[in-house]
């Protein structure tokens, strides 16, 4: 299946006031092409993890970014590598669910691999991220990941925190039903604040394995509606 992202006509710039319905489906390999969007290959790579499937992603972004995941994926015991612009994954035989400390730590988008290991392998552990940061005083001006760790929480998985490191382990969520993603909006009235966006993209994560799940009120931008898409 050759893929092409349709968010680039999909993603007006509203909010609206809609749910995701997600259903469980069989995954089947796919051939990717995402147009150098740097955001939706990141998430794409963290369906691919948590599917452990394997994915050809056609035109990847040429960044850092790109390389620091392969490293990773590589390193969890993946295959990853880029050829005749083309990025080829194969998930399918990862087996660690410990994140690289300095990889890990290079690129903010590295904290999406925790939901998708928790749904490969049952487990993750995790030293922050790194890349551009956009916390405030209350993160001490560090990427937050508080509301990455909500979200699994809310699907009855378990976080502990440890002076350096997160770890979280596959929980019992065969009650578990729906989010509603204003809970993490700095406003009742609409979605706003930067945990909303990190937060649809971690409840589709962890919503792949679900039989049926309900995200409401998602936050839709360019590379949820490129998950949903793919």
């Amino acid at each position: 299946m050759e893929y092409k992202c349709l968010s680039d006509f999909l993603f007006k710039g509203e909010n609206k006031n809609i749910n995701i319905s997600v259903s469980k489906n069989s995954p089947v390999n796919a051939s990717l092409s995402l147009d150098g969007y740097k955001h939706s290959m990141v998430q794409i790579i963290a369906l691919t993890i948590a599917l452990k499937m394997k994915t050809v992603i056609v035109n990847p972004p040429i960044v850092s970014d790109t390389y620091v995941f392969i490293a990773i994926i590589n390193e969890l015991g993946g295959t990853a590598k880029i050829y005749n612009k083309r990025l080829f994954i194969d998930a399918s035989t990862i087996c660690n669910a410990n994140i690289p400390f300095f990889l890990g730590k290079c690129i903010h988008g590295s904290m999406y691999l925790c939901p998708a290991l928790l749904i490969a392998l049952g487990k993750f552990e995790y030293y922050g991220s790194g890349g551009c940061q956009i916390g405030d005083s209350i993160d001490s001006h560090n990427r937050p990941f508080s509301h990455i760790a909500s979200v699994i929480e809310c699907f009855n998985h378990k976080i502990s925190i440890e002076s350096n490191r997160i770890i979280g382990n596959f929980g019992d969520n065969s009650d578990i039903t729906e989010l509603d993603i204003k809970n993490f909006s700095y406003s009742s009235e609409d979605l706003s604040g930067p945990l909303v966006g990190g937060a649809t993209k971690t409840a589709l994560l962890l919503s792949v394995n679900k039989q049926k799940f309900i995200i409401k009120n998602p936050y839709l931008k360019t590379d949820v509606y490129d998950m949903i898409d793919f």
